[in-house]
């Protein structure tokens, strides 16, 4: 689950700088590089934390893991709920 948000957190245009480090595994994502190739960003903030709490914080379900980090954009835009075409069918 984390490389697939961190993957969609990359290719959006306005991914913060931030250095996702799981702290139960060896994952790391740098997901605002893809934007800013061949820099390193030794001054966006690390956020460490288990596997499972990264990608609940970058999408909005866990607040962040620790101080100073950006609030991550939303990933997926909520879409309103369909009107109807013509009003509903008056019951007699």
């Amino acid at each position: 689950m984390l490389a697939r948000v961190a993957a969609a957190l990359a290719a959006r245009p306005d991914a913060p700088a931030v250095r996702l480090r799981a702290t139960d595994s060896a994952a790391a994502y740098d997901p605002g590089a893809a934007h800013d190739p061949g820099t390193a960003r030794p001054t966006a903030p690390p956020a460490r934390a288990p596997r499972p709490v990264l990608p609940a914080w970058l999408t909005g379900r866990a607040p962040a893991p620790g101080p100073g980090l950006p609030a991550p954009p939303f990933l997926y835009r909520a879409v309103p709920p369909a009107l109807p075409a013509s009003p509903p069918a008056r019951l007699h």
